[in-house]
């Protein structure tokens, strides 16, 4: 597990299959979360709790693929895939 903490953005490459967690030292309406690996899916909670692969609660960000998430309120990513290479953005 690896924890990292920012004001605005982290881009780490995950461990295997182990959880990362971010935490955001600024409020944020929401975060960009981009996915560069090519054949990997990431899964990602913002509520919390840490995120599981394919697991309940949590958002699928596919291969090579970015989505923008609510905080709602919460400046904790829990961010889960295999070996990928990803990036974090707060965005307002």
């Amino acid at each position: 597990m690896s924890t990292d903490s920012a004001i605005k953005s982290v881009s780490n490459t995950l461990s295997t299959t182990t959880v990362d967690t971010i935490t955001l030292n600024q409020k944020w309406e929401a975060v960009e979360i981009t996915n560069a690996d090519a054949t990997n899916a990431l899964y990602v909670r913002v509520d919390g709790t840490a995120a599981t692969a394919a697991g309940d609660d949590c958002t699928m960000i596919l291969p090579a693929s970015s989505k923008v998430i609510a905080l709602g309120g919460s400046t904790t990513v829990s961010i889960i895939g295999n070996g990928n290479v990803y990036s974090c953005e707060g965005v307002k």
